[in-house]
């Protein structure tokens, strides 16, 4: 399938850089605050389950960078989400760990008059920004994470690998743009799957987690009157690679 061939050479081939588009794997683990049937959709206020619009933290969407040597997400072995597209999407700022960025709010919401860039400032509201100057560490004592300019994306994955890749990076991205260009701006769905532990260790957990990620994979194809060889489901292996779901995943799938 050509989505997985470009998918897999992007994350083979992603470096150190601030050219998104060679940095690797750009992945969005489903986190609970956006609609959880849908979560490519757009918040409503009024609706329980919309954590990100009763946090007032609805401009701004977080993902990873997953390269070799450099490929753990949020949510680790239990995660579900988006490989999202770097052509499609646009780069805020980035941290070389969790950047806390959902207390670090603009008001209005987005890029506003007082120079407020989403997630990519001190703590509070609409708070200065707080950039890392190389050859800063990328952190900031008393204000947690400083945030790394989209121009210093190669910095902060340098930072990240020195680590030895543990933990995940972090990279803000407009909301309102990835909004705009849905479909395109999702490559696909995917799952993190070690057919060591899959179906053995969490059972029950990890049937339930299937069936919702396969849930929201067909109605986000329904919505759009997509194909699956258009915006598969995927699996995430321990290497960082991905392959294609598969309906017999070890005495899990039904």
């Amino acid at each position: 399938m050509k989505v997985l061939l470009e998918i897999n050479a992007r994350f083979q081939q992603g470096h150190p850089t601030s050219n998104l588009s060679a940095a690797g794997v750009m992945v969005h683990a489903f986190d609970h605050y956006w609609n959880d049937e849908k979560p490519w959709t757009k918040c409503d206020f009024h609706k329980q389950w919309c954590a990100a619009a009763k946090r007032g933290i609805e401009d701004r969407r977080s993902a990873s960078l997953t390269l070799p040597g450099e490929h753990a997400t949020f949510g680790g072995k239990v995660a579900t989400g988006f490989v999202l597209s770097s052509e499609h999407n646009m780069l805020l700022c980035s941290y070389s760990g969790d950047g806390s960025i959902d207390i670090k709010k603009c008001w209005p919401q987005g890029r506003n008059q007082y120079g407020c860039i989403p997630g990519c400032h001190q703590i509070g509201v609409n708070s200065a920004p707080e950039w890392c100057n190389p050859p800063s560490t990328g952190l900031s004592m008393g204000t947690g994470r400083c945030a790394w300019k989209p121009t210093d994306l190669k910095v902060m994955l340098e930072l990240a690998k020195s680590s030895g890749g543990e933990g995940y990076n972090e990279v803000v991205l407009d909301e309102g743009v990835f909004h705009k260009n849905l479909p395109s701006s999702v490559e696909a769905f995917f799952y993190y799957y070690d057919e060591t532990t899959f179906g053995r260790e969490k059972k029950t957990e990890d049937a339930e987690r299937l069936k919702t990620i396969r849930a929201q994979h067909a109605h986000f194809l329904e919505d759009f009157g997509l194909d699956a060889s258009v915006v598969p489901l995927l699996r995430q292996l321990p290497s960082g690679n991905f392959e294609l779901d598969a309906h017999d995943v070890d005495g899990v799938d039904s």
